[in-house]
């Protein structure tokens, strides 16, 4: 009777390529998960310069606003480039400031005459081929 110990070559060869497609394909989801991880820290990071920008809106005074982003006012609606930190720090990212006056009585007025404003910022950019965007707004009166 032939008894046979240990395992012979081919099988070690299929164990081996078993084994090494497992881990090939392993590597392929921690490829995907890091380049998700990526793109998560980039929105996180726009989403807190947005809110960062909006904060600082908050601080001033309703007739402040106009001239503190470097408009006159004589507009119902502004889209104005800003630059801040928390921007700078996203590859490519840019942010704007979209000011808009509240229409009074169905009447769209100028941001200096008007009652109230919609301050909405917006962080743009582009990921891995992506257009990607984050949003954060508020109204003043």
């Amino acid at each position: 009777m032939d008894t046979q110990r240990g395992s012979s070559l081919i099988e070690a060869v299929i164990t081996f390529a078993l084994l090494s497609s497992v881990l090939l394909s392993s590597l392929g989801l921690f490829t995907f998960g890091e380049r998700r991880l990526r793109g998560a820290r980039a929105s996180s990071q726009a989403l807190a310069a947005a809110r960062s920008i909006l904060e600082e809106t908050e601080s001033w005074s309703f007739a402040e606003i106009p001239g503190k982003l470097g408009v006159d006012g004589a507009s119902a609606t502004y889209a104005i480039a800003w630059t801040s930190a928390g921007v700078t720090e996203i590859p490519g990212a840019v942010a704007t400031v979209h000011l808009e006056s509240l229409p009074f009585g169905g009447v769209a007025q100028a941001v200096r005459d008007a009652k109230g404003v919609r301050i909405v910022v917006s962080v743009e950019w582009d990921e891995t081929g992506r257009h990607r965007e984050a949003r954060a707004g508020t109204v003043r009166n």
